[in-house]
Protein backbone atom coordinates (compact mmCIF):
# COMPACT_ATOMS: atom_id res chain seq x y z
CA UNK A 1 0.00 0.00 0.00
CA UNK A 2 1.47 3.64 -1.38
CA UNK A 3 1.35 6.38 0.84
CA UNK A 4 0.35 9.80 -1.05
CA UNK A 5 1.71 12.95 0.28
CA UNK A 6 -1.46 13.74 2.21
CA UNK A 7 -1.47 10.59 3.83
CA UNK A 8 2.31 11.39 4.96
CA UNK A 9 1.10 14.73 6.57
CA UNK A 10 -1.78 13.05 8.34
CA UNK A 11 0.58 10.51 9.71
CA UNK A 12 3.09 13.30 10.58
CA UNK A 13 0.88 15.66 12.50
CA UNK A 14 -0.99 12.77 14.52
CA UNK A 15 3.06 11.69 15.19
CA UNK A 16 3.86 15.32 16.59
CA UNK A 17 0.54 15.40 18.05
CA UNK A 18 0.04 11.91 20.14
CA UNK A 19 3.97 13.12 21.45
CA UNK A 20 2.45 16.89 22.93
CA UNK A 21 1.90 16.07 26.40
CA UNK A 22 -2.47 17.06 25.94
CA UNK A 23 -2.39 18.26 29.66
CA UNK A 24 0.24 20.77 29.21
CA UNK A 25 -1.73 21.85 26.33
CA UNK A 26 -4.89 22.55 27.90
CA UNK A 27 -3.53 24.36 30.33
CA UNK A 28 -1.90 27.11 28.42
CA UNK A 29 -5.15 27.03 26.95
CA UNK A 30 -7.27 27.79 30.04
CA UNK A 31 -4.37 30.15 31.33
CA UNK A 32 -4.29 32.48 28.50
CA UNK A 33 -5.09 36.34 29.57
CA UNK A 34 -6.19 39.19 26.87
CA UNK A 35 -5.81 42.46 26.97
CA UNK A 36 -7.91 44.98 25.02
CA UNK A 37 -6.31 48.26 23.91
CA UNK A 38 -8.18 51.35 22.13
CA UNK A 39 -6.30 53.56 20.25
CA UNK A 40 -6.98 56.26 17.64
CA UNK A 41 -5.20 56.37 14.33
CA UNK A 42 -4.82 60.58 13.44
CA UNK A 43 -3.76 60.36 9.59
CA UNK A 44 -3.02 63.22 7.74
CA UNK A 45 -2.56 63.19 4.24
CA UNK A 46 -2.30 66.56 2.96
CA UNK A 47 -0.87 69.93 3.95
CA UNK A 48 2.05 70.74 5.72
CA UNK A 49 1.84 68.19 8.27
CA UNK A 50 1.33 65.33 6.54
CA UNK A 51 2.41 62.31 8.08
CA UNK A 52 0.97 59.72 5.49
CA UNK A 53 1.34 59.38 1.81
CA UNK A 54 1.25 57.65 -1.11
CA UNK A 55 4.81 56.27 -2.65
CA UNK A 56 3.32 54.72 -6.13
CA UNK A 57 0.06 54.65 -7.38
CA UNK A 58 -2.32 53.04 -9.71
CA UNK A 59 -0.66 50.00 -12.05
CA UNK A 60 -1.21 49.98 -15.50
CA UNK A 61 -3.74 52.30 -15.31
CA UNK A 62 -6.29 50.19 -13.31
CA UNK A 63 -9.71 51.19 -12.35
CA UNK A 64 -8.90 49.69 -8.72
CA UNK A 65 -6.38 51.07 -6.29
CA UNK A 66 -4.46 47.80 -6.84
CA UNK A 67 -0.73 48.52 -6.76
CA UNK A 68 -0.51 52.31 -4.12
CA UNK A 69 1.59 51.68 -1.45
CA UNK A 70 1.36 54.38 1.34
CA UNK A 71 3.50 55.11 4.13
CA UNK A 72 2.58 56.16 7.45
CA UNK A 73 4.10 58.07 10.53
CA UNK A 74 0.92 58.69 12.53
CA UNK A 75 0.01 59.52 16.03
CA UNK A 76 -1.91 56.79 18.66
CA UNK A 77 -4.09 58.73 20.95
CA UNK A 78 -6.94 57.28 23.60
CA UNK A 79 -9.26 59.65 22.39
CA UNK A 80 -11.01 60.46 18.81
CA UNK A 81 -9.81 64.25 19.42
CA UNK A 82 -6.41 64.82 17.52
CA UNK A 83 -5.35 67.20 20.62
CA UNK A 84 -5.91 64.15 22.88
CA UNK A 85 -2.28 63.08 24.22
CA UNK A 86 0.07 60.69 22.20
CA UNK A 87 0.26 57.47 23.39
CA UNK A 88 2.42 55.99 20.78
CA UNK A 89 2.93 55.96 16.59
CA UNK A 90 1.67 54.06 14.02
CA UNK A 91 4.69 53.61 11.68
CA UNK A 92 4.53 51.11 8.52
CA UNK A 93 3.45 50.59 4.72
CA UNK A 94 -0.33 50.03 3.49
CA UNK A 95 -0.18 48.21 0.08
CA UNK A 96 -3.76 48.07 -1.41
CA UNK A 97 -3.46 44.85 -2.68
CA UNK A 98 -6.62 43.54 -4.59
CA UNK A 99 -7.73 44.29 -8.42
CA UNK A 100 -11.00 43.58 -8.06
CA UNK A 101 -12.36 45.34 -4.50
CA UNK A 102 -11.06 47.61 -1.88
CA UNK A 103 -8.88 45.34 0.34
CA UNK A 104 -5.63 46.48 1.76
CA UNK A 105 -2.36 44.99 3.78
CA UNK A 106 -1.04 46.85 6.81
CA UNK A 107 1.96 45.99 8.35
CA UNK A 108 3.26 48.55 11.11
CA UNK A 109 4.89 48.75 14.36
CA UNK A 110 3.66 50.65 17.53
CA UNK A 111 5.67 52.56 19.45
CA UNK A 112 5.63 55.26 22.22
Amino acid sequence: MEFNNLSKLVALFLFMFSCFPHSNLLHALKSEKYTHIRVYNHEVDYGTNQNAGEVTTRLNNSTSDFGIIVVMDTKLTTNVNWTSEEVGRAQGVVTLCSTTEKSLQMSFTASK
